[in-house]
């Protein structure tokens, strides 16, 4: 089971990605963060393989988010999905 974390800030754009984890096998969500707090949050209470990630977050970019993600687990996965247009 890959136990997945949404981070986006976007409550309608994080329902819309929950919609799609609830339609794969294999694939459980652990939760959705709308800022940094709440990511991290999550990472302390469960484990977490995947996370899907938008860049822009309120309190912290979202590479900064999965790199505190990985100093609490260790090797996170990540997906990102954002509106970006910079390379990085």
């Amino acid at each position: 089971m890959i136990q997945t974390l949404i981070v986006e800030d976007d409550y309608r754009i994080a329902e819309i990605h929950s919609e799609f984890i609830e339609h794969l096998d294999n694939v459980k969500l652990v939760g959705k963060a709308l800022n940094g707090k709440e990511a991290i949050g999550f990472a302390e209470k469960y484990p977490i393989d995947l996370v899907i990630l938008d860049l822009y977050i309120p309190d912290i970019s979202g590479l900064e988010i999965l790199e505190e993600l990985r100093k609490i687990q260790g090797e996170i996965d990540a997906i990102i999905i954002s509106a970006a247009s910079e390379k990085i």
